[in-house]
């Protein structure tokens, strides 16, 4: 079907025929064609925690080097 639509992704539902759906994600992140299930967050980088992977899913994410701390997108050191 032309005008489906991707499972939400950080409650954003992505048109999956639409090549301007990078501009569907929120400041601060980025659209990839393989973003895993779980986002990394603050919590995951303490010690005893782990984010487990899960399925390949076009969306939005915190771009290399950031993880999802409070709905925006931070670097570790401002965890």
């Amino acid at each position: 079907d032309k005008n489906r639509a991707l499972p939400p992704y950080f409650g954003i539902l992505l048109p999956s025929n639409n090549v301007d759906s990078r501009k569907a994600c929120p400041d601060g992140q980025v659209f990839s064609e393989c973003s895993g299930s779980c986002p990394f967050t603050c919590e995951d980088l303490w010690p005893n925690t782990q984010c487990l992977a899960g399925p390949c899913n076009a969306g939005c994410s915190c771009p290399p080097g950031q993880v999802l701390h409070g709905g925006l997108c931070v670097s570790h050191a401002e965890c």
